[in-house]
């Protein structure tokens, strides 16, 4: 603790002004499918931008992954008896990963939800 008849130590601390700034980089053929929401966040504060499009993606595999819902229920599946697990059952989270093919810089006339498309020699075409 500091005595109260002394004086409080003071600096001085320089302040700069400093650019900030943030990237994206979008293919041409999205820039016409482009829209940017500007949001107001409340609880913090702050403003959020939001970039979206929608592209063509081809889904290519999924796998669902299962693992314990938290710490507890891991422990339980780790050291707990059979007997015990059949009482008391670990609780599971459950996800689904899906891999997709993005074709970002595919120009389609029209717009349509789904598009079936031939490759050819490596090169995509539409079919009508």
């Amino acid at each position: 603790m500091t005595d109260q008849n002394e004086d409080p130590k003071v600096r001085q601390v320089l302040l700069e002004r400093m650019t900030w700034a943030c990237r994206q980089d979008v293919p041409k053929a999205l820039a016409d499918r482009l829209t940017v929401e500007q949001i107001a966040d409340m609880v913090t504060g702050r403003m959020v931008y939001m970039l979206r499009a929608s592209i063509y993606a081809q889904q290519l595999d999924h796998q669902v992954v299962r693992y314990p819902a938290d710490w507890w229920q891991g422990f339980k599946q780790r050291f707990f008896p059979a007997w015990a697990l059949r009482r008391w059952p670990v609780l599971e989270t459950v996800k689904t990963m899906r891999l997709f093919a993005w074709y970002p810089n595919m120009e389609i006339p029209g717009q349509r939800d789904q598009l079936l498309i031939q490759i050819v020699d490596g090169q995509p075409g539409v079919t009508p």
